[in-house]
């Protein structure tokens, strides 16, 4: 099951594995948990994010750009705590409606190559 903190990390990561797609055509990794995310339900997910709360998705772009939840604080006009709980929630919805059976496909990308990158290539920090 996707959880919050792994999907933060992937949704801070993502223009990195947009980069690995257009240069390897990798559009999988294997997490630390063994589960593997493909680009395109990462993607979904952002798209889908745009729905949530404009505090959450202020705080999920934030996580997008690579802020620091300082930066962000400052940004969002809120406290560093704040930026957090507001990234925390909306991951937590997103989430929630993550059922690749149902809905989000994990299917390959155009040029993909399907080669999971090993889980020691991603590292997870988030801390809520």
């Amino acid at each position: 099951m996707l959880e919050p903190p792994v999907l933060g990390e992937l949704f801070r990561h993502l223009q990195a594995f947009q980069s690995l797609f257009e240069a390897e055509g990798i559009d999988c990794l294997t997490g630390p948990d063994g589960d593997l995310y493909c680009l395109a339900d990462i993607l979904r997910l952002r798209e889908l994010s745009r729905h949530l709360d404009p505090a959450q998705v202020m705080a999920i772009e934030c996580l997008y750009m690579d802020m620091a939840d300082a930066d962000a604080a400052r940004l969002m006009n809120a406290e560093a705590h704040q930026v957090s709980e507001y990234a925390y929630d909306g991951l937590r919805q997103l989430c929630a409606i993550f059922e690749p059976e149902e809905g989000l496909t994990s299917q390959p990308l155009a040029g993909s190559q399907r080669q999971p990158v090993p889980p020691a290539d991603l590292t997870l920090n988030m801390v809520h």
